[in-house]
């Protein structure tokens, strides 16, 4: 019977979230995945523009992750190609929410991230 209902489950609802980094911050955090093959000056851009933010990450959730091969980008379908800067947001329900072609100033990310309804709920509860 319990065998039964566990393969109903897993049939009904698949585990697509198995990815490596997405198993571990699913639900807890969003991530910013930055493909680590792109032009070493754009991941320099990418990630200064990151870490001169840190309280708005902290406040949002936010991680910074290179992509490495593997899982993630597999069960993510992450586009990434040798020698081209891309990023994607990834939401906390393990989807992709945005994606970006060059280092990108994070007020915008912010922007997107503060229009979802579950970071509208995070400043709700905390106020």
């Amino acid at each position: 019977m319990k065998v039964t209902l566990l393969l109903i489950v897993f049939i009904v609802f698949p585990l697509r979230a198995q990815s490596c980094f997405m198993t571990k911050y699913q639900w807890k955090k969003r991530v910013l995945v930055v493909n680590d093959k792109a032009p070493k000056d754009s991941i320099a851009k990418q990630k200064q523009k990151f870490s001169l933010n840190s309280q708005g990450n902290r406040e949002r959730d936010l991680i910074l992750i290179f992509s490495q091969k593997g899982c993630d980008q597999k069960s993510l379908k992450l586009d990434f190609k040798p020698d081209v800067f891309k990023a994607h947001l990834i939401g906390k329900d393990g989807t992709i929410k945005a994606t970006y072609n060059q280092p990108t100033a994070m007020t915008e990310v912010y922007q997107l991230i503060d229009s979802m309804p579950m970071r509208q709920q995070e400043i709700l509860q905390s106020q």
